[in-house]
């Protein structure tokens, strides 16, 4: 088991049933502008499927915890859950990748915020 984590444009599914609202991420796959995740089914996808403890050792080793899953202002602080992306979130993460050169995960991070911000009217960090 692990996350299903997103960055793109937020969708707005209709519900099922009255009262309820739910949302989502639309799925891009941007080949061959956006990185590759090798090996992987959609390699240059907005979309990226991590363990739960996978990402919890990157949270820790990179200094994101508090990003990630603070319960106030973390990306990820509900699961599920989607919040609205902000240029702040794209400098925290640009930050902390001058640290860590060719990561996989900060390079595919990095750009899809970037594409999010620029071309999304809705742009949100999305995780399932």
């Amino acid at each position: 088991m692990g996350y299903t984590i997103m960055i793109g444009q937020g969708i707005k599914i209709e519900p099922e049933e009255e009262g309820c609202i739910d949302f989502d991420c639309e799925f891009m796959e941007l080949y061959p502008e956006a990185p590759a995740n090798e090996g992987a089914l959609d390699p240059y996808a907005n979309r990226r499927l991590p363990s739960y403890s996978g990402w919890g050792m990157f949270a820790d080793q990179t200094g994101l915890r508090e990003f990630f899953f603070n319960p106030k202002t973390g990306v990820m602080r509900e699961h599920p859950g989607m919040v609205k992306l902000l240029p702040e979130h794209l400098e925290t993460v640009k930050k902390a990748a001058k640290r860590f050169k060719n990561n996989e995960r900060f390079d595919w991070m990095i750009w899809w915020m970037t594409w999010a911000l620029k071309n999304c009217s809705n742009p949100v960090f999305f995780n399932s």
